[in-house]
């Protein structure tokens, strides 16, 4: 496996929600999550503007963007997040098993400030 960053999925032009709905975030990040391997790896997700909405981690990119399709077990502020997001994308696939945890390929570009 590389470090190599990887092409942003996008959505087709079609496909992008005209308001965010919840139901239209959690349809994008469905189709994210049918290209992702079980890999560790660092994720973000991005509005229509190009804003970066949350940069995260996972040892399971699949099973962890996966999560993001279930309301029920979402906090308010993250079904905001999945309703503003228009596209996803992997910005790092870790080599986990050869250099340890997965934190260790997190940029400092993911440091984020907590919510005020």
């Amino acid at each position: 496996m590389t470090d190599e960053i990887q092409p942003e999925h996008k959505p087709s032009e079609d496909s992008l929600p005209a308001e965010g709905t919840l139901a239209d975030g959690m349809r994008i990040i469905a189709d994210f999550v049918r290209t992702l391997p079980k890999k560790p790896g660092v994720y973000r997700m991005i509005a229509a503007d190009g804003e970066v909405l949350y940069v995260g981690k996972a040892r399971s990119l699949r099973n962890r963007v996966a999560a993001y399709t279930q309301p029920t077990r979402l906090e308010t502020r993250l079904m905001r997040m999945v309703s503003m997001s228009s596209t996803a994308e992997v910005i790092r696939k870790s080599a986990y098993e050869n250099r340890g945890p997965v934190t260790s390929s997190l940029p400092a570009e993911a440091i984020i400030a907590s919510p005020s």
